[in-house]
């Protein structure tokens, strides 16, 4: 879309999107975009998967939920 009034006439645009609806797009849906994880504390979570995606390569997924505030201090103070 172009806007056609002055003074932004020529500019390309987009409608701006409420992201209940832009997790249901059929190109957000198709492309992956929205993952599930489960979080020990938290339980299954929803978040935006990899916005990165080759063809010649597997999908990667979400291999281990986000860590918790300090869960691995101990061990990286031990390794410094």
């Amino acid at each position: 879309m172009v806007t056609p009034e002055p003074p932004f006439s020529g500019v390309p645009c987009s409608a701006i999107n409420a992201l209940d609806s832009v997790v249901t797009q059929t190109q957000a849906v198709q492309r992956k975009m929205i993952v599930s994880a489960y979080h020990e504390t938290m339980g299954q979570l929803e978040m935006v998967g990899s916005a990165i995606k080759f063809s010649a390569f597997p999908e990667c997924g979400i291999r281990n939920p986000a860590p918790s505030l300090d869960q691995h201090r101990q061990k990286i103070l031990e390794n410094l």
